[in-house]
Protein backbone atom coordinates (compact mmCIF):
# COMPACT_ATOMS: atom_id res chain seq x y z
CA UNK A 1 0.00 0.00 0.00
CA UNK A 2 2.16 2.89 -1.22
CA UNK A 3 1.70 6.39 0.10
CA UNK A 4 1.97 8.92 -2.71
CA UNK A 5 2.13 12.70 -2.44
CA UNK A 6 -0.69 14.88 -3.76
CA UNK A 7 0.67 18.08 -5.23
CA UNK A 8 -1.51 20.42 -3.22
CA UNK A 9 1.00 23.25 -2.92
CA UNK A 10 1.16 25.01 -6.26
CA UNK A 11 -0.21 27.68 -8.54
CA UNK A 12 -3.25 28.33 -10.69
CA UNK A 13 -2.82 26.57 -14.02
CA UNK A 14 -6.10 25.87 -15.77
CA UNK A 15 -5.14 24.55 -19.18
CA UNK A 16 -7.26 24.68 -22.32
CA UNK A 17 -7.24 20.90 -22.14
CA UNK A 18 -8.63 19.77 -18.79
CA UNK A 19 -6.71 16.47 -18.54
CA UNK A 20 -3.43 18.43 -18.49
CA UNK A 21 -4.28 20.64 -15.52
CA UNK A 22 -7.25 22.27 -13.81
CA UNK A 23 -5.21 23.61 -10.88
CA UNK A 24 -6.28 26.75 -9.13
CA UNK A 25 -5.02 28.63 -6.13
CA UNK A 26 -7.39 31.28 -4.77
CA UNK A 27 -6.54 33.68 -1.94
CA UNK A 28 -3.53 31.59 -0.94
CA UNK A 29 0.15 32.06 -1.73
CA UNK A 30 3.18 29.78 -1.61
CA UNK A 31 5.83 30.15 1.08
CA UNK A 32 8.89 28.01 0.40
CA UNK A 33 11.19 26.64 3.11
CA UNK A 34 13.31 23.71 1.89
CA UNK A 35 14.52 22.89 5.40
CA UNK A 36 11.04 22.97 6.97
CA UNK A 37 8.72 20.12 7.90
CA UNK A 38 7.37 20.57 4.37
CA UNK A 39 9.38 22.18 1.56
CA UNK A 40 6.57 24.66 1.05
CA UNK A 41 3.19 25.65 2.45
CA UNK A 42 0.16 27.45 1.11
CA UNK A 43 -0.56 30.46 3.30
CA UNK A 44 -3.76 32.47 3.55
CA UNK A 45 -3.74 35.75 1.64
CA UNK A 46 -4.30 38.61 4.11
CA UNK A 47 -7.82 39.73 4.80
CA UNK A 48 -9.11 43.29 4.91
CA UNK A 49 -9.64 45.14 8.18
CA UNK A 50 -11.49 48.45 8.22
CA UNK A 51 -9.23 51.53 8.31
CA UNK A 52 -11.22 54.43 6.84
CA UNK A 53 -14.80 54.98 5.69
CA UNK A 54 -15.17 56.58 2.28
CA UNK A 55 -17.86 57.85 -0.04
CA UNK A 56 -18.08 57.32 -3.79
CA UNK A 57 -16.45 54.81 -6.13
CA UNK A 58 -12.70 54.83 -5.72
CA UNK A 59 -10.47 55.99 -8.59
CA UNK A 60 -7.06 55.46 -6.98
CA UNK A 61 -4.98 56.00 -3.84
CA UNK A 62 -1.43 57.29 -3.39
CA UNK A 63 1.23 58.06 -0.81
CA UNK A 64 4.94 58.72 -0.89
CA UNK A 65 7.19 57.83 2.04
CA UNK A 66 7.71 61.44 3.12
CA UNK A 67 3.99 62.33 3.00
CA UNK A 68 2.23 62.67 6.33
CA UNK A 69 -1.07 61.76 4.62
CA UNK A 70 -2.39 59.43 1.94
CA UNK A 71 -4.59 60.73 -0.90
CA UNK A 72 -7.53 59.09 -2.65
CA UNK A 73 -9.98 60.13 -5.34
CA UNK A 74 -13.49 58.88 -4.57
CA UNK A 75 -16.32 59.85 -6.86
CA UNK A 76 -15.43 63.39 -7.94
CA UNK A 77 -13.62 64.36 -4.75
CA UNK A 78 -9.96 64.28 -3.74
CA UNK A 79 -9.56 63.25 -0.10
CA UNK A 80 -6.63 63.58 2.26
CA UNK A 81 -6.44 60.62 4.67
CA UNK A 82 -4.53 60.87 7.94
CA UNK A 83 -3.10 58.13 10.16
CA UNK A 84 -6.39 57.86 12.06
CA UNK A 85 -8.28 57.15 8.83
CA UNK A 86 -10.07 60.50 8.73
CA UNK A 87 -10.86 61.60 5.17
CA UNK A 88 -10.84 65.34 4.45
CA UNK A 89 -12.11 66.77 1.17
CA UNK A 90 -9.62 68.91 -0.76
CA UNK A 91 -11.78 69.70 -3.79
CA UNK A 92 -13.31 68.36 -6.98
CA UNK A 93 -11.76 66.19 -9.66
CA UNK A 94 -14.44 65.59 -12.30
CA UNK A 95 -15.02 62.38 -14.23
CA UNK A 96 -15.15 58.74 -13.26
CA UNK A 97 -11.96 57.27 -14.74
CA UNK A 98 -8.92 56.00 -12.88
CA UNK A 99 -6.25 58.49 -11.90
CA UNK A 100 -2.48 58.51 -12.36
CA UNK A 101 -0.55 60.09 -9.48
CA UNK A 102 2.93 61.61 -9.40
CA UNK A 103 4.77 63.91 -7.04
CA UNK A 104 7.67 66.34 -6.79
CA UNK A 105 8.99 68.18 -3.77
CA UNK A 106 6.03 70.57 -3.61
CA UNK A 107 2.89 69.06 -5.16
CA UNK A 108 0.96 65.88 -5.72
CA UNK A 109 -0.23 65.73 -9.35
CA UNK A 110 -3.34 63.85 -10.45
CA UNK A 111 -3.99 63.08 -14.13
CA UNK A 112 -7.32 61.74 -15.38
CA UNK A 113 -9.47 62.19 -18.47
CA UNK A 114 -6.98 64.51 -20.17
CA UNK A 115 -6.91 66.94 -17.21
CA UNK A 116 -4.18 67.63 -14.66
CA UNK A 117 -4.68 68.75 -11.07
CA UNK A 118 -2.23 69.36 -8.26
CA UNK A 119 -2.43 69.81 -4.52
CA UNK A 120 -0.06 70.97 -1.81
CA UNK A 121 -2.07 69.07 0.78
CA UNK A 122 -4.28 72.06 1.53
CA UNK A 123 -5.63 73.40 -1.76
CA UNK A 124 -6.43 71.80 -5.10
CA UNK A 125 -6.08 73.52 -8.49
CA UNK A 126 -6.20 72.52 -12.13
CA UNK A 127 -3.08 72.89 -14.26
CA UNK A 128 -4.20 75.12 -17.13
CA UNK A 129 -1.04 75.76 -19.14
CA UNK A 130 -2.24 76.27 -22.76
CA UNK A 131 0.60 74.11 -24.10
CA UNK A 132 -0.57 71.02 -22.19
CA UNK A 133 -2.08 68.48 -24.60
CA UNK A 134 -4.74 66.51 -22.66
CA UNK A 135 -2.48 63.88 -21.08
CA UNK A 136 -3.54 60.53 -19.69
CA UNK A 137 -0.35 59.86 -17.73
CA UNK A 138 2.50 61.59 -15.95
CA UNK A 139 6.03 60.70 -14.77
CA UNK A 140 8.74 62.55 -12.85
CA UNK A 141 12.46 62.70 -13.62
CA UNK A 142 15.14 65.19 -12.54
CA UNK A 143 12.75 67.88 -11.25
CA UNK A 144 10.58 67.77 -14.38
CA UNK A 145 7.17 66.30 -15.09
CA UNK A 146 6.72 64.35 -18.32
CA UNK A 147 3.26 64.06 -19.89
CA UNK A 148 2.03 62.09 -22.87
CA UNK A 149 0.66 64.38 -25.58
CA UNK A 150 -1.12 63.97 -28.87
CA UNK A 151 -0.45 60.68 -30.69
CA UNK A 152 3.29 59.91 -30.23
CA UNK A 153 4.35 63.22 -28.65
CA UNK A 154 5.44 63.75 -25.07
CA UNK A 155 5.89 67.03 -23.22
CA UNK A 156 8.32 68.03 -20.48
CA UNK A 157 7.62 70.70 -17.87
CA UNK A 158 9.97 73.41 -16.73
CA UNK A 159 12.44 72.29 -14.08
CA UNK A 160 10.94 72.69 -10.62
CA UNK A 161 7.46 73.54 -11.94
CA UNK A 162 5.42 70.61 -13.17
CA UNK A 163 2.54 72.89 -14.13
CA UNK A 164 4.43 75.00 -16.68
CA UNK A 165 5.21 73.62 -20.15
CA UNK A 166 7.32 75.47 -22.67
CA UNK A 167 5.88 75.12 -26.18
CA UNK A 168 9.28 73.90 -27.44
CA UNK A 169 9.71 71.31 -24.71
CA UNK A 170 8.37 68.26 -26.55
CA UNK A 171 9.60 65.30 -28.58
CA UNK A 172 8.18 62.35 -30.49
CA UNK A 173 8.57 59.25 -28.42
CA UNK A 174 8.04 56.32 -30.70
CA UNK A 175 10.63 55.50 -33.33
CA UNK A 176 8.08 53.13 -34.83
CA UNK A 177 5.42 55.85 -35.04
CA UNK A 178 2.66 54.29 -32.93
CA UNK A 179 0.46 56.08 -30.40
CA UNK A 180 2.01 56.91 -27.02
CA UNK A 181 -0.15 55.37 -24.27
CA UNK A 182 1.82 55.75 -21.02
CA UNK A 183 4.92 57.51 -19.73
CA UNK A 184 6.53 55.67 -16.82
CA UNK A 185 9.55 56.48 -14.68
CA UNK A 186 11.89 53.78 -13.36
CA UNK A 187 15.52 53.99 -12.27
CA UNK A 188 16.28 57.39 -13.73
CA UNK A 189 14.76 56.54 -17.08
CA UNK A 190 11.41 57.18 -18.72
CA UNK A 191 9.81 54.24 -20.50
CA UNK A 192 7.58 55.39 -23.32
CA UNK A 193 4.89 52.72 -23.73
CA UNK A 194 3.14 52.85 -27.07
CA UNK A 195 0.29 50.88 -28.56
CA UNK A 196 2.69 48.55 -30.39
CA UNK A 197 6.15 49.28 -28.99
CA UNK A 198 8.16 50.65 -26.09
CA UNK A 199 11.38 52.61 -25.86
CA UNK A 200 13.43 54.00 -22.97
CA UNK A 201 14.60 57.62 -22.71
CA UNK A 202 17.00 59.34 -20.34
CA UNK A 203 17.68 62.89 -19.21
CA UNK A 204 20.70 64.03 -21.20
CA UNK A 205 20.53 67.64 -19.95
CA UNK A 206 20.87 68.89 -23.51
CA UNK A 207 18.28 70.48 -25.81
CA UNK A 208 14.52 71.03 -25.64
CA UNK A 209 13.46 68.82 -24.05
CA UNK A 210 16.70 67.75 -22.35
CA UNK A 211 16.01 64.08 -23.07
CA UNK A 212 17.23 61.50 -25.57
CA UNK A 213 16.13 58.01 -26.48
CA UNK A 214 18.42 55.15 -25.55
CA UNK A 215 19.71 53.81 -28.83
CA UNK A 216 18.90 50.16 -29.37
CA UNK A 217 16.23 50.21 -26.69
CA UNK A 218 13.16 50.04 -28.96
CA UNK A 219 11.13 46.85 -28.52
CA UNK A 220 8.11 45.75 -30.54
CA UNK A 221 5.84 45.16 -27.54
CA UNK A 222 3.17 47.72 -26.66
CA UNK A 223 0.98 48.16 -23.61
CA UNK A 224 -2.68 47.16 -23.28
CA UNK A 225 -3.82 50.29 -21.42
CA UNK A 226 -2.79 53.32 -19.39
CA UNK A 227 -2.98 51.68 -15.97
CA UNK A 228 -1.66 48.14 -16.47
CA UNK A 229 1.97 48.84 -15.51
CA UNK A 230 3.71 48.79 -12.13
CA UNK A 231 7.07 47.99 -10.65
CA UNK A 232 8.74 46.24 -7.75
CA UNK A 233 12.10 47.58 -6.54
CA UNK A 234 13.74 45.22 -9.02
CA UNK A 235 11.72 45.38 -12.25
CA UNK A 236 8.84 46.85 -14.27
CA UNK A 237 5.83 44.64 -15.04
CA UNK A 238 3.10 45.35 -17.60
CA UNK A 239 0.31 43.79 -19.63
CA UNK A 240 1.33 43.84 -23.26
CA UNK A 241 -0.85 44.74 -26.22
CA UNK A 242 -0.75 41.02 -27.09
CA UNK A 243 -2.40 40.20 -23.71
CA UNK A 244 0.80 38.73 -22.31
CA UNK A 245 2.27 39.81 -18.96
CA UNK A 246 5.89 40.93 -19.22
CA UNK A 247 8.75 41.90 -16.95
CA UNK A 248 11.40 44.26 -18.28
CA UNK A 249 14.87 42.78 -17.86
CA UNK A 250 16.90 45.82 -18.81
CA UNK A 251 15.04 46.85 -21.95
CA UNK A 252 13.99 43.34 -22.89
CA UNK A 253 10.34 42.31 -22.28
CA UNK A 254 10.40 38.80 -20.79
CA UNK A 255 7.14 36.86 -20.58
CA UNK A 256 6.12 35.91 -17.03
CA UNK A 257 2.54 34.79 -17.71
CA UNK A 258 1.98 31.08 -18.31
CA UNK A 259 0.10 29.62 -21.25
CA UNK A 260 -2.90 29.13 -18.95
CA UNK A 261 -2.88 32.77 -17.79
CA UNK A 262 -2.49 33.94 -21.39
CA UNK A 263 -5.43 31.80 -22.44
CA UNK A 264 -7.62 33.29 -19.71
CA UNK A 265 -6.71 36.88 -20.60
CA UNK A 266 -7.12 36.28 -24.34
CA UNK A 267 -10.75 35.34 -23.70
CA UNK A 268 -11.63 38.58 -21.87
CA UNK A 269 -13.84 40.91 -23.90
CA UNK A 270 -11.96 43.97 -22.60
CA UNK A 271 -8.44 44.38 -21.21
CA UNK A 272 -7.85 48.11 -21.71
CA UNK A 273 -9.33 48.74 -18.25
CA UNK A 274 -6.77 46.48 -16.57
CA UNK A 275 -4.91 48.12 -13.70
CA UNK A 276 -1.86 46.95 -11.79
CA UNK A 277 -0.07 47.56 -8.51
CA UNK A 278 2.63 45.81 -6.46
CA UNK A 279 3.28 45.21 -2.79
CA UNK A 280 5.81 43.43 -0.62
CA UNK A 281 4.30 40.96 1.81
CA UNK A 282 6.19 38.62 4.14
CA UNK A 283 9.35 39.07 2.09
CA UNK A 284 7.72 38.40 -1.29
CA UNK A 285 7.04 40.97 -4.01
CA UNK A 286 3.58 40.46 -5.47
CA UNK A 287 2.34 42.02 -8.71
CA UNK A 288 -1.44 42.30 -9.10
CA UNK A 289 -3.35 42.66 -12.37
CA UNK A 290 -7.08 43.32 -12.01
CA UNK A 291 -9.61 43.26 -14.87
CA UNK A 292 -12.84 45.09 -13.93
CA UNK A 293 -14.87 44.11 -17.02
CA UNK A 294 -13.77 40.48 -16.81
CA UNK A 295 -14.33 40.55 -13.01
CA UNK A 296 -10.99 38.80 -12.40
CA UNK A 297 -7.82 39.50 -10.41
CA UNK A 298 -4.48 37.73 -10.98
CA UNK A 299 -1.44 37.89 -8.72
CA UNK A 300 2.18 36.97 -9.53
CA UNK A 301 4.92 36.28 -6.98
CA UNK A 302 8.26 37.61 -8.16
CA UNK A 303 10.19 35.34 -5.77
CA UNK A 304 8.42 32.02 -6.41
CA UNK A 305 7.38 32.73 -10.01
CA UNK A 306 3.88 31.34 -9.46
CA UNK A 307 0.43 32.78 -10.18
CA UNK A 308 -2.59 32.83 -7.91
CA UNK A 309 -6.07 34.33 -7.99
CA UNK A 310 -7.48 36.94 -5.64
CA UNK A 311 -11.21 37.21 -5.16
CA UNK A 312 -13.81 38.62 -2.81
CA UNK A 313 -17.14 37.14 -1.80
CA UNK A 314 -18.51 33.66 -2.36
CA UNK A 315 -18.98 33.87 -6.15
CA UNK A 316 -15.35 34.27 -7.20
CA UNK A 317 -15.53 37.88 -8.40
CA UNK A 318 -12.49 40.13 -8.63
CA UNK A 319 -10.74 41.34 -5.53
CA UNK A 320 -12.28 44.41 -3.85
CA UNK A 321 -8.97 46.26 -3.97
CA UNK A 322 -8.95 49.12 -6.47
CA UNK A 323 -5.61 50.62 -5.49
CA UNK A 324 -2.77 50.22 -3.03
CA UNK A 325 -0.32 52.27 -1.00
CA UNK A 326 1.91 51.67 2.00
CA UNK A 327 1.12 54.24 4.67
CA UNK A 328 1.42 54.59 8.44
CA UNK A 329 3.13 51.19 8.61
CA UNK A 330 0.12 49.53 6.96
CA UNK A 331 -0.69 47.96 3.61
CA UNK A 332 -3.75 49.98 2.54
CA UNK A 333 -6.16 49.14 -0.28
CA UNK A 334 -9.29 50.92 -1.46
CA UNK A 335 -12.71 49.43 -2.14
CA UNK A 336 -13.72 50.12 -5.73
CA UNK A 337 -17.39 50.25 -4.76
CA UNK A 338 -17.50 52.85 -2.01
CA UNK A 339 -14.12 54.44 -1.33
CA UNK A 340 -13.56 52.60 1.95
CA UNK A 341 -9.93 52.00 2.84
CA UNK A 342 -8.88 48.67 4.34
CA UNK A 343 -5.71 47.40 5.90
CA UNK A 344 -4.37 44.20 4.37
CA UNK A 345 -3.65 42.20 7.51
CA UNK A 346 -2.16 38.68 7.70
CA UNK A 347 -4.06 38.11 10.96
CA UNK A 348 -7.44 39.00 9.43
CA UNK A 349 -9.25 36.21 7.60
CA UNK A 350 -12.26 37.90 6.04
CA UNK A 351 -12.89 40.85 3.72
CA UNK A 352 -14.15 43.56 6.07
CA UNK A 353 -16.49 40.96 7.60
CA UNK A 354 -17.33 39.57 4.15
CA UNK A 355 -16.42 36.07 3.01
CA UNK A 356 -12.85 35.31 1.99
CA UNK A 357 -12.86 31.93 0.28
CA UNK A 358 -9.56 30.07 0.14
CA UNK A 359 -9.44 27.32 -2.45
CA UNK A 360 -6.91 25.02 -4.02
CA UNK A 361 -7.30 22.37 -6.72
CA UNK A 362 -4.40 19.94 -6.87
CA UNK A 363 -2.33 18.65 -9.74
CA UNK A 364 -3.64 15.31 -11.12
CA UNK A 365 -3.01 12.07 -9.23
CA UNK A 366 -2.58 9.02 -11.48
CA UNK A 367 -1.36 5.43 -11.21
CA UNK A 368 2.02 6.25 -12.74
CA UNK A 369 2.94 7.91 -9.46
CA UNK A 370 2.73 4.46 -7.83
CA UNK A 371 5.13 2.92 -10.39
CA UNK A 372 2.24 1.57 -12.45
CA UNK A 373 0.46 2.96 -15.49
CA UNK A 374 -3.01 2.82 -16.96
CA UNK A 375 -4.43 1.14 -13.87
CA UNK A 376 -7.00 2.27 -11.38
CA UNK A 377 -5.83 3.66 -8.07
CA UNK A 378 -7.90 2.64 -5.02
CA UNK A 379 -7.84 5.26 -2.27
CA UNK A 380 -7.71 3.82 1.24
CA UNK A 381 -7.45 7.31 2.67
CA UNK A 382 -6.30 10.83 1.91
CA UNK A 383 -4.49 12.80 4.60
CA UNK A 384 -3.89 16.54 4.74
CA UNK A 385 -1.50 18.26 7.14
CA UNK A 386 -2.68 21.76 8.03
CA UNK A 387 -2.28 24.35 10.78
CA UNK A 388 -4.71 23.78 13.61
CA UNK A 389 -5.77 25.12 16.99
CA UNK A 390 -6.42 28.62 15.63
CA UNK A 391 -10.21 28.55 15.95
CA UNK A 392 -11.99 31.38 17.72
CA UNK A 393 -13.98 31.00 20.93
CA UNK A 394 -17.53 31.51 19.64
CA UNK A 395 -19.48 32.03 16.44
CA UNK A 396 -18.41 31.17 12.92
CA UNK A 397 -14.87 29.88 13.14
CA UNK A 398 -15.26 28.19 16.53
CA UNK A 399 -15.45 24.85 14.72
CA UNK A 400 -13.84 25.64 11.33
CA UNK A 401 -14.54 23.18 8.54
CA UNK A 402 -12.36 22.12 5.61
CA UNK A 403 -14.32 21.06 2.53
CA UNK A 404 -12.81 18.49 0.15
CA UNK A 405 -14.18 17.18 -3.13
CA UNK A 406 -12.63 15.36 -6.07
CA UNK A 407 -13.08 14.96 -9.80
CA UNK A 408 -12.29 11.94 -11.98
CA UNK A 409 -12.93 13.71 -15.29
CA UNK A 410 -10.61 16.67 -15.29
CA UNK A 411 -12.79 18.99 -13.23
CA UNK A 412 -15.91 18.71 -15.41
CA UNK A 413 -17.93 17.32 -12.50
CA UNK A 414 -17.17 17.01 -8.80
CA UNK A 415 -18.09 14.71 -5.95
CA UNK A 416 -20.10 15.94 -3.01
CA UNK A 417 -18.04 17.95 -0.53
CA UNK A 418 -16.68 15.97 2.41
CA UNK A 419 -16.26 18.14 5.51
CA UNK A 420 -13.66 17.76 8.24
CA UNK A 421 -13.09 19.87 11.34
CA UNK A 422 -9.88 21.91 11.46
CA UNK A 423 -10.00 21.58 15.24
CA UNK A 424 -11.18 23.71 18.13
CA UNK A 425 -9.13 26.45 19.77
CA UNK A 426 -5.92 24.96 21.16
CA UNK A 427 -6.37 21.61 19.38
CA UNK A 428 -2.95 21.40 17.76
CA UNK A 429 -1.25 18.83 15.49
CA UNK A 430 -4.44 18.10 13.61
CA UNK A 431 -4.31 15.72 10.66
CA UNK A 432 -7.38 15.53 8.46
CA UNK A 433 -8.39 12.16 7.00
CA UNK A 434 -10.88 11.16 4.32
CA UNK A 435 -11.48 7.42 3.91
CA UNK A 436 -13.05 5.09 1.34
CA UNK A 437 -12.82 7.42 -1.65
CA UNK A 438 -13.21 4.77 -4.34
CA UNK A 439 -10.94 4.37 -7.34
CA UNK A 440 -9.84 6.36 -10.35
CA UNK A 441 -7.18 6.41 -13.05
CA UNK A 442 -6.83 10.20 -12.94
CA UNK A 443 -8.10 12.32 -10.05
CA UNK A 444 -7.79 15.88 -8.82
CA UNK A 445 -8.70 17.10 -5.36
CA UNK A 446 -10.27 20.43 -4.44
CA UNK A 447 -9.97 21.93 -0.96
CA UNK A 448 -12.10 24.91 0.11
CA UNK A 449 -12.20 26.90 3.34
CA UNK A 450 -14.43 29.84 4.30
CA UNK A 451 -14.25 30.28 8.07
CA UNK A 452 -12.63 33.52 9.33
CA UNK A 453 -9.58 31.85 10.89
CA UNK A 454 -6.08 30.99 9.74
CA UNK A 455 -5.84 28.23 7.15
CA UNK A 456 -2.46 27.03 5.91
CA UNK A 457 -1.78 23.79 4.00
CA UNK A 458 1.54 22.01 4.53
CA UNK A 459 1.06 18.82 2.52
CA UNK A 460 -1.40 16.21 1.33
CA UNK A 461 -0.91 12.51 0.58
CA UNK A 462 -2.86 9.39 -0.28
CA UNK A 463 -2.58 5.79 0.86
CA UNK A 464 -3.43 3.80 -2.26
CA UNK A 465 -3.55 0.38 -3.85
CA UNK A 466 -3.02 -0.07 -7.55
CA UNK A 467 -5.47 -2.32 -9.35
CA UNK A 468 -4.42 -5.39 -11.28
Amino acid sequence: MPVIPIQINGQTYQSRTNPLSVQNCVNMYLEAEPSGASPAALMSWPGKASFSTGSGANRGIYRKEWYSNAYAVNGTTLYKINSAGTQTSLGTIPGSGRCVFETDDDYLYIVTGGLVYRTDGTTLAQVTDPNLESPNSIAYLNQQMIYDGSFDKFQVSDAGDGGTINSLNFAFAQSSGDELIRVYSFRQQIIMFGADSLEPWYNSGVGNPPMDRIEGGLRAVGIAGVHCVTNTPQAVYFLGHDRTVYRLDGYEPVQVSTAAINNAIENYSTVSDCFSYSLKLQGQNFVIFSFPTANKTWCFSQETGIWLELSSGVNGGRDLSNGYCYAFGKHLVTDYQNGNVYELDIDTFDDNSGALIRERTSAPVYSGQAAQSDKEVFYNYVKMIVNSGDAIATGQGSDPQVMMSYSDNGGRTWSAENWRSLGAMGEYKKELYWHALGASKDRVFKVRFSDPVAFHILRMEADVEVGV
